[in-house]
């Protein structure tokens, strides 16, 4: 990491500071960007789900004679 010249020892640990932030919240929208991909999928699954049982709502089972 560099020094920053702006301001000194301060602009140094600031500089320190935001980097950390920064790369905490690289972390943080990388996490949420997995989490909702999962979300998304797991809504398409569902939804075909629903549409596959409700094709067979409307089914008319045949009597079964012994």
């Amino acid at each position: 990491m560099g020094r920053n010249y702006l301001k000194g020892s301060v602009g140094d640990r600031n500089n320190a500071l935001l980097a950390g932030m920064g790369f905490n919240l690289m972390l943080l929208v990388r996490e949420l960007a997995g989490n909702f991909l999962a979300v998304v999928l797991g809504a398409f699954f569902w939804l075909d789900l629903r549409r596959k049982l409700s094709l067979y709502q409307n089914y008319v089972y045949p009597k079964m004679s012994c």
